[in-house]
């Protein structure tokens, strides 16, 4: 478990993440926690393709990410808008020119640079929670995230889908249009926390856990930890997918 302490406009915002590979063979989870002066940023990307290839697709979406936000010179506004279009771009031209499959992967960025925004592509999920209580929080480009909109199943019922796995956005399919969404600005507060997820972590911590484990955590490390227990403690008769989170606390 890696963590990072960042002050930012008179807030302490204290992160950590875990990357886990669960009981497949390979990882094909990438994180990103990274910070400067006035700006952090965080996220997680959930590969797929298989052979590896997930992990490639991730790793290319993480990195390209990185380096837009090691440029000084970037537009804080504009910023998550033209990461998701770079890693696309990137993504696609990898694909082009080698051998890789069908790969894809997923992405959830947030953002914090005097206030908060995130974008996502995928099933990797942002949870906002203001005083232990979930506030906001993304929905799936997913077969049953529709199949809720079409008021077939619950929202509950995701987890457990047949299709949960079926994407119908990600980074590495065709676009017609952009396809990732990006979120409102939220203004930063204290007794704030943001959960970034991949699905097979939300899999098996219910949103109640969540919360209660985060009331309950004097810190972002032993929050993780707790909900690190939960999943084990289920998962562990079934065939874990990679599970990451990065966590983060700002008080």
């Amino acid at each position: 478990m890696d963590n990072l302490n960042q002050s930012l406009n008179n807030y302490e915002i204290t992160s950590a993440y875990i990357t886990r590979k669960g009981n497949r063979n390979y990882n094909e989870d990438s994180v990103i926690s990274i910070a400067t002066l006035n700006r952090c940023l965080y996220g997680v990307a959930d590969g797929l393709g298989g052979q590896g290839f997930g992990r490639v697709a991730s790793d290319t979406a993480v990195n390209s990410v990185k380096r837009i936000f090691e440029d000084e010179s970037y537009d804080t506004d504009s910023f998550l808008n033209d990461a998701f279009v770079k890693v696309q771009q990137e993504l696609m031209n990898k694909k082009a020119v080698g051998d890789y499959g069908d790969m894809m992967t997923t992405l959830a960025l947030v953002h914090i640079a005097g206030d908060i925004r995130w974008a996502h592509i995928g099933d990797t999920r942002v949870y906002l929670f203001d005083d232990g209580s979930i506030e906001d929080q993304t929905l799936d480009h997913s077969v049953p995230q529709a199949l809720v909109y079409a008021d077939e199943i619950t929202f509950d019922e995701i987890r457990h889908h047949p299709d949960r796995n079926r994407l119908l956005r990600a980074i590495g399919k065709e676009w017609s249009k952009d396809e990732f969404t990006l979120s409102d600005i939220h203004d930063i507060k204290s007794g704030e926390a943001i959960l970034i997820c991949s699905d097979g972590f939300w899999e098996y911590v219910l949103e109640s856990e969540m919360e209660e484990t985060l009331r309950s955590s004097p810190t972002v490390e032993e929050w993780l930890k707790q909900m690190e227990r939960i999943i084990v403690n289920r998962g562990h008769d079934y065939d874990m997918d990679n599970y990451s989170a990065v966590a983060v606390m700002i008080k």
